[in-house]
C-alpha cells in the first residue's frame, strides 16, 4: 500500500480512499490477499481515472457506473456554463478526432449563440 500511495503522489489518495475504491468496485482488490496486499499499475491507473472523472464534476456513483460499464447509453459532462457534452460510450469512435469535434462545436455555438449577440 505504501508504494501505491507514494506512486500516486496525490494527497487525496490515502489508504482509506484506496480501500473505499476497492469496496465500491472501482478498482480490483489487491493481489495476494489482505496480509500481503500487492497493488500494481492497474490500481494506480484506476485511481487516476476515478479522480479525473470526479474532477470533471461527475458524481461518485456515476463514475462507478462508467468504470463498471453500466453507465447506460449516455454520460453527460459539463464542459462550460451552458455546454454539456453527452457521450455514448457504446458508439464513440476511438480515437476521436478532437480537431473535428472542436470545429463542429464552434459551428454549433456560432449558430446557437453568436458572439456579440449578432445574428448568424
Amino acid at each position: 500500500m505504501k508504494q501505491l500511495l507514494a506512486s500516486a503522489a496525490d494527497e487525496r489518495v490515502t489508504a482509506r480512499f484506496v480501500r473505499f475504491l476497492v469496496a465500491e468496485g472501482v478498482i480490483p482488490p489487491p493481489r495476494g490477499g489482505r496480509a500481503n496486499a500487492d497493488y500494481g499499475e492497474d490500481h494506480l491507473s484506476g485511481i487516476r481515472r476515478y479522480l479525473s472523472l470526479r474532477g470533471l464534476g461527475l458524481s461518485a456513483s456515476r463514475v462507478k457506473e462508467i468504470v463498471a460499464g453500466t453507465a447506460g447509453d449516455s454520460v453527460p459532462v459539463q464542459i462550460a456554463p451552458g455546454i454539456t457534452l453527452i457521450i455514448d460510450p457504446q458508439k464513440v469512435v476511438r480515437p476521436p478526432n478532437a480537431d473535428d469535434i472542436l470545429h463542429t462545436l464552434k459551428q454549433v455555438l456560432d449558430l446557437i449563440a453568436p458572439e456579440d449577440g449578432a445574428d448568424a
